[in-house]
């Protein structure tokens, strides 16, 4: 009897009138990931070993983020500024920052922090460890980093960098 409704279903308008949704949906997403414009120079080749897993930022050259060009004024005053600019501005840095191919082989993972006095020019004029990290590898990285940094804000500005590396996502 229970195959005998479910075969009834099949013949309503409502059904066709889903059925038609479905192919119009699947469609227009099949259209929409096939003709969409994929940029080739953006590829990241990753060769990684079995069980391993890790999370990528990249630094998005085209648009200049991460590069400090990607405000309109780059020097905004005290006033413009709020904890909202700083926590974009250290997320910014943070998501720029590559993992250690070392520490990946390694499987090192690592919590440190820095206070960053920023300079006229938008560079780290003064760089000050408030956690130290524990292993170098992630140390050369902060400060490689920050040698190309140009953050967004005035000259002075203190900053508080607190940088997790993690190559397994936690909740």
């Amino acid at each position: 009897m229970k195959g005998l409704c479910w075969l009834m279903f099949l013949k309503t308008p409502l059904f066709s009138k889903y059925w038609i949704l479905s192919l119009f949906l699947h469609f227009s997403i099949l259209l929409t990931f096939f003709f969409t414009e994929s940029e080739s120079e953006n590829l990241i080749k990753l060769r990684l070993t079995h069980g391993s897993a890790i999370s990528l930022y990249s630094r998005d050259v085209a648009n200049k983020i991460g590069l400090g060009e990607n405000s309109p004024s780059p020097l905004r005053s005290d006033t413009e500024m709020g904890t909202h600019a700083e926590e974009r501005e250290i997320d910014l840095f943070r998501n720029a920052l590559t993992y250690p191919e070392l520490a990946i082989e390694q499987g090192l993972e690592d919590d440190c922090s820095f206070r960053v006095t920023v300079a006229e020019n938008g560079q780290a004029e003064k760089l000050v460890v408030i956690a130290p990290c524990k292993y170098n590898v992630f140390d050369a990285q902060i400060r490689s980093q920050l040698r190309e940094w140009k953050f967004n804000f005035p000259k002075g500005k203190d900053l508080v960098l607190p940088i997790r590396f993690r190559i397994h996502a936690r909740e």
